[in-house]
């Protein structure tokens, strides 16, 4: 496997709202953007999709999905939480603690009406050998639910 088969996945987008408002959309209305019927534990499973995803915003919080029967999958936790500026997640997707990746989502501010949000998901080789597919599938991903979803909620213009 090359080295930089496992390097870092990095998206950045900019979009018309200041670094708070930005930072409140990514974590309270999660469950208003992620494509659940299609990046979900259940849809993984065959489910069907979850009702809701929520991030607890507190560092110790979780990352998890509601299904239709009220139960609720976990995707990680909340390892540091920075209301306005950043957020760092042991992204498990179900997957024991020591086989987990993180996500660091950066907010940046560039003016009162503006910010560069910075999406940074790393630690691949905790996966073994399906480090590089998974990655590779998150390379992708990651530019439509971030690059694409996210960014079409969260900006105004």
């Amino acid at each position: 496997m090359e080295k930089d088969d496992l390097a870092a996945v990095v998206k950045a987008i900019t979009i018309g709202r200041s670094a708070s408002e930005a930072f409140e959309i990514f974590v309270k209305e999660i469950a208003a953007w992620w494509p659940l019927h299609t990046h979900s534990i259940a849809a993984e499973k065959g489910d069907p999709a979850p009702t809701s995803v929520a991030i607890e915003p507190f560092v110790g919080g979780r990352i998890y999905e509601t299904g239709v029967d009220g139960r609720t999958c976990d995707w990680g936790k909340v390892l540091e939480f920075e209301a306005g500026k950043h957020l760092r997640i042991l992204w498990q997707l179900g997957r024991p603690e020591a086989f987990a990746t993180e996500i660091i989502v950066r907010f940046e501010p560039l003016g009162e009406e503006s910010c560069r949000i910075v999406l940074v998901h790393e630690y691949w080789e905790r996966l073994g050998e399906r480090a590089s597919e998974v990655r590779k599938g998150y390379e992708s991903g990651w530019d439509i639910v971030f690059g694409k979803l996210y960014a079409s909620r969260a900006d105004k213009a």
